[in-house]
């Protein structure tokens, strides 16, 4: 049975310690064994620490980037609002041109019999206006044909 106790004050390997053991050897095992654990304590605090600042770091990362993300929505929303705006004072508009056009249709509807009346009557007198200058024209066109006729029967 092996004794598992380290010795106070030990100077060299115990026998049945393994070969990487014994190689320079100096001291008591134990006291070898508590310094690398406490280097390994260091390093593993200062990694710790590293992985400690690394996650602060993303953190406040993804913090801007989530104020980044609202401070857009809240543009979205204000854009949102504005268009909602705009529509809203278009609709209106389009109701106000609606109900102009409902008024100059009830007026036109009013009033409809006397312009048509008015209308028939400027036609009228343009269709009168026309015969009477096309009636000109073929009296002027005849004058003229029958004045060359009368000059080559003379001549």
């Amino acid at each position: 049975m092996y004794d598992t106790e380290y010795a106070p004050n030990e100077n060299s390997a115990p026998v049945n310690a393994p070969k990487w053991a014994k190689i320079s050897y100096k001291g008591s095992l134990k006291h070898l064994v508590e310094k690398y654990s406490a280097n390994r304590e260091e390093e593993d605090d200062d990694k710790s620490q590293e992985d400690d600042n690394k996650s602060q770091e993303n953190d406040n990362k993804s913090q801007e980037n989530d104020n980044k993300s609202q401070e857009n929505d809240n543009k979205s929303q204000e854009n949102d609002n504005k268009s909602q705006e705009n529509d809203n004072k278009s609709q209106e508009n389009d109701n106000k041109s609606q109900e102009n056009d409902n008024k100059s249709q009830e007026n036109d509807d009013a009033t409809g019999g006397e312009r048509n009346e008015d209308q028939e009557k400027e036609q009228d007198e343009e269709v009168d206006n026309r015969k009477k200058r096309k009636k000109r024209s073929v009296s002027l066109v005849s004058e003229e044909y029958d004045s060359s006729n009368s000059s080559k029967s003379v001549g």
